[in-house]
Order: C-alpha cells, then structure tokens, then sequence
C-alpha cells in the first residue's frame, strides 16, 4: 500500500500542486475541469533481480455522488517510472497537474475501466501483462525507489467524476491500494546497478566587485552573438554539494 502521503489528485483548475493524504482518488471531469489521481508505491522491498510472475493493483470504490453512468467513458491505469521525476526535488509530491498529466506512461494495466465497473464500495482488479511485469522487475533491477500509478478518465462531455478510496484522510473506508507482486526466486548476487553520466557543473563563484558582473555581462553577450544559442548537453546537469 502507499505510505502516508503517497497517494492524492490533481485538478487543471488549480495553481497549488496536489491533494495528497486526501481520501479520494478522483479521475474525470467536472464543471469544465480534468481531475486526476496517481499513487506512489514504494519498490525497496522487492528483491533486486528476481521475476515477477503476477502482479496486481486493487483499487476500491469511495465516492459516486459526482459519477454519472450515463455519460460514459473509460477510466485508465497506467505506470509511470521514477526516472519522469527525477528533476525535481520530492517527486511527485512537488509535481503539479501538467506534470503528473503529460508524464509518458509505460505500462498500461488491464482492463481498461468503463462506468459499469465503478460503483461505491466496488472493486477494480487490474494486471500487468507480460511485459509489463518484465518491465516493472526492470525497474527493482536498476535501482528505481518507486512507481507511480496514474488513474485518469475521461475530459469531454458531460460530467462524470469517480473517486476510489486512498486508505488516508477523514472519510477513508480503509480500503488503501493495493499493488500485490509475486516474484520468483532472487538471484545469489543482485544484477549490478546502473550507473549514469554526468556533467558535474562548478558553480560561479560570486562576483568581486561591479566591475566584474559588467565583465561577465559583456562577455556573455559576445559569446552569445559570436556563436548563437548553445546546443542543450548530452547529460544531466549535477551541482555537487
């Protein structure tokens, strides 16, 4: 299950990030604006090289008061990787709605969910095919401290707003997500970690005088002039600390 925190929505219709700790996952549309849920799932217990055979996601009903069947629609799980917020500086939790929107899925679990599925204390079982098992025991591979599992539904035509139970907050069931994972045996040694390239960048220090922050202007806007917009780099930018 999620760790405190770890799961919430997000609407398009709000400047501030998120609604983590909140009970409900909502994902639809209403009053003209998108909503979204994604919930993080911590990977550091499962062991490192060892297959996953069957895994699951077990999400349950909380709230219908805003869903309306007749609307339509389908409602999607999907997984998004670590490594889509690796630039910022807790995740998810300081992703806004853009992000957490247009992250790029990898696995789409199964099925795809349509009103006849969403009901007030139903649940939803979905799975990860084979490669999207693979895919996932990948990621324990490398290291990856998390997966995070984006619900959306539909954003066109008239509204229809579902909400699964989160497991925290005031109006919970208690009825947390649940990713379950059966895995084959680890191997004697865990597969060696990845390792990334990087560019290590030495801050500027501070300019002496105003004399130098006059030089250091100057001097940018020759280069820039004489050269032209510099080619983004290859690797990731690291500051050491």
């Amino acid at each position: 299950a999620p760790k405190a925190g770890g799961a919430g929505w997000w609407t398009g219709s709000e400047a501030r990030g998120n609604h983590l700790g909140d009970s409900y996952l909502y994902a639809g549309h209403f009053a003209g604006q998108p909503f979204i849920s994604a919930i993080l799932f911590d990977l550091a217990s499962v062991p490192r090289g060892a297959p996953i055979k069957e895994a699951s996601l077990r999400l349950t009903g909380l709230q219908a008061d805003r869903f309306e069947a007749g609307a339509g629609g389908a409602w999607t799980v999907q997984l998004l990787a670590a490594e889509s917020f690796k630039d910022l500086a807790d995740g998810p939790a300081r992703a806004d709605f853009q992000q957490i929107y247009s992250a790029p899925a990898a696995v789409t679990l199964l099925p795809t969910l349509y009103p006849a599925d969403l009901g007030q204390n139903q649940v939803n079982l979905l799975s990860l095919d084979a490669s999207g098992r693979e895919w996932l025991a990948q990621q324990v591979a490398n290291g990856a401290p998390y997966v995070v599992a984006r619900i959306t539904g539909p954003t066109s035509g008239n509204d229809t707003l579902f909400a699964w139970d989160s497991g925290a907050g005031p109006a919970t069931g208690g009825e947390a997500p649940k990713l379950t994972l059966s895995t084959g045996a680890a191997p004697p040694t865990p597969p060696p970690l990845p390792t990334e390239v990087v560019i290590v960048v030495t801050s500027t220090p501070s300019p002496a005088n105003v004399l130098t922050v006059a030089a250091q202007a100057q001097t940018a806007t020759a280069a820039a002039t004489a050269m032209g917009t510099p080619t983004p780099p290859a690797y990731r930018q690291v500051t050491p600390t």
